[in-house]
């Protein structure tokens, strides 16, 4: 399915394996892949790594020049020109009531840069959120998380995504929506990535 919506285009594929995922000619504009590891190489031979609970920095030599925690289960990864590194994790909130989705940024050196929580209307019902993964777009200063909320008893999900500079600050929320056979919706999964126009890609099932 490809929606286009303004300056970004939805790409969510059923069938993961048959969908060829874009080739990534920059190696500081985006990575995306699957739970639960993810890297990032530099052009120093450096490389960034993370998991869950957790993102490091490997220096070229494959020792570990930096490793900070992070609170909850990774579903993206993503570096900008200067080194910066971008993780997208959700988790339980304290009380396990519900689930929240987080966007981390780390300085190339591992000080922690930022943090954001990414918006939901939970007085209209939204819950249950996942984080859907990170991609960034240097040449226009923005960020994309993509996450997924709604009612996993009613079996609809939709997907939102953030549109942020590079300062984590929140400049558009973009709503997905989708109708499928059965009144099933859609969850970001994992991948997400920004091709050389500045459209979006979300791979989800």
């Amino acid at each position: 399915v490809l929606l286009r919506v303004a300056a970004l285009t939805f790409f969510l594929p059923w069938r993961l394996a048959a969908e060829p995922l874009p080739t990534l000619e920059s190696d500081a504009v985006v990575s995306g892949g699957s739970f639960p590891n993810f890297v990032v190489p530099l052009p120093d031979g450096s490389r960034y790594m993370a998991g869950d609970g957790f993102v490091q920095k490997l220096n070229s030599g494959g020792g570990i020049a930096w490793s900070r925690t992070v609170d909850g289960f990774l579903r993206g990864l993503a570096v900008d020109a200067s080194g910066n590194a971008y993780v997208a994790a959700w988790n339980f909130t304290a009380d396990y009531s519900d689930q929240f989705a987080r966007l981390y940024k780390f300085s190339t050196s591992g000080e922690p840069s930022g943090v954001v929580d990414l918006p939901v209307d939970r007085v209209a019902g939204e819950c249950c959120v996942f984080s859907g993964g990170v991609a960034v777009d240097p040449a226009r200063n923005r960020v994309y998380a993509a996450y997924s909320f709604g009612n996993p008893i009613g079996g609809n999900f939709n997907i939102k995504i953030a549109v942020l500079d590079a300062n984590l600050n929140i400049l558009d929320v973009r709503t997905h929506s989708p109708e499928f056979m059965y009144g099933t919706g859609l969850i970001a999964k994992g991948g997400t990535f920004v091709d050389s126009q500045g459209d979006v890609w979300v791979a989800g099932y």
